[in-house]
C-alpha cells in the first residue's frame, strides 16, 4: 500500500466524519 500522505489522511478523516454524521442525522429522529 502506498503512504497516505497528512493532508490525504485529513481528507480522508473529515469525508468519513462527514458520512457518519449524514447518517447519524438521517436517522435521527
Amino acid at each position: 500500500m502506498t503512504s497516505l500522505k497528512r493532508k490525504d489522511f485529513r481528507l480522508q478523516m473529515l469525508l468519513g466524519l462527514g458520512q457518519t454524521a449524514q447518517v447519524y442525522l438521517a436517522e435521527a429522529p
